[in-house]
């Protein structure tokens, strides 16, 4: 009996220990853990979600969905929507591994849209990605089989981007990536060094999102914006 019990209670922990590590960290810090966004339920609470760390909150408002910051607003500023962006400017903040989709690609930036009560909408995840461009086919690849009762629409767009989206009436997944590597240059220890990287957004768009009609506030936006034909070049 003694012996049932103990393995009965190591069952138990063992479960436990699962569940907690396949859960988010509360806070998105550089030292909360690993944040997946593929884990996200979007009934985190916002607030609390960005306590620790360095954000950025702008809002759209009035009838012309105009971008201001938050501390700009004034008592006749209608909101319509609220950007909370987390700051990391040269990965210095978050880091460079701490975002991340389902362990299948990092991210460095971050920015969750909501509604003016704070419900968590959409979220946009951006990198500049140094490293193999297989890798960004790889992970295209994934979305596709993560999607795969839904058509994946792929478009050409100016700037030498293209676009992957795959949209239902629940959620909206769309990827932009650059078709070429950027050069830049930059100084470490003295010394010209040469990088290459890859730009790649991920959009992420829930039922309320959707439900709203919220892609008209947001079909100026750099950030939000559901691409359409209208932004994809004419084949």
């Amino acid at each position: 009996m003694k012996n049932k019990l103990t393995i009965a209670f190591l069952l138990l922990v063992l479960i436990s220990c699962t569940q907690s590590q396949t859960k988010n960290p509360m806070y998105i810090c550089k030292d909360c853990g690993s944040f997946d966004l593929g884990k996200m339920t979007f009934k985190e609470n916002i607030d609390v979600l960005s306590s620790k760390t360095e954000i950025f909150k702008t809002a759209l408002v009035n009838q012309n969905n105009e971008e201001k910051d938050a501390d700009q607003l004034t008592k006749n500023d209608v909101v319509k929507l609220y950007k909370y962006n987390f700051e990391n400017q040269q990965n210095e903040i978050l880091g460079d591994k701490l975002l991340n989709y389902n362990n299948e690609f990092s991210f460095t930036g971050l920015s969750i849209l909501t509604t003016p009560d704070k419900k968590m909408l959409a979220y946009k995840a951006t990198d500049f990605f140094e490293g193999d461009a297989k890798k960004i086919d790889q992970f295209i690849t994934y979305l596709q089989a993560q999607n795969k009762s839904l058509k994946m629409v792929q478009n050409k767009m100016e700037g030498d981007l293209t676009v992957y989206q795959w949209i239902s009436d629940k959620q909206i997944t769309q990827l932009v990536r650059s078709n070429k590597a950027s050069k830049e240059e930059e100084m470490i220890d003295g010394k010209s060094v040469v990088k290459y990287n890859t730009y790649v957004k991920l959009n992420y768009y829930n039922e309320a999102f959707i439900k709203n009609s919220d892609q008209d506030i947001v079909k100026s936006d750099l950030d939000f914006a559901v691409y359409n034909d209208k932004h994809f070049q004419k084949k």
